[in-house]
């Protein structure tokens, strides 16, 4: 059994014409119950984080970039 955290080095595969793509590791899948139509979250800034797409995390994020465009505006965020 693989060990968490887990670290691999992955080839970027081309799918298409204009996409690209990178394998998640099977031991990751199945400790996250994913599946063929499985939704996940894509963090991206100077580096990107893939997580299990759980409606408590959405939301999670949902207010954190809700407080964002709120700071970016210079108001106070009210909920």
């Amino acid at each position: 059994m693989i060990e968490f955290p887990y670290m691999a080095k992955k080839r970027v595969l081309q799918l298409g014409e204009g996409s690209l793509a990178v394998l998640l590791p099977c031991a990751w899948i199945r400790k996250n119950k994913i599946v063929k139509g499985s939704e996940v979250i894509v963090l991206a800034n100077e580096r990107v984080i893939i997580e299990p797409a759980t409606q408590a995390r959405i939301h999670q994020i949902n207010e954190a970039v809700k407080v964002l465009a709120y700071k970016e505006e210079g108001k106070p965020y009210g909920g």
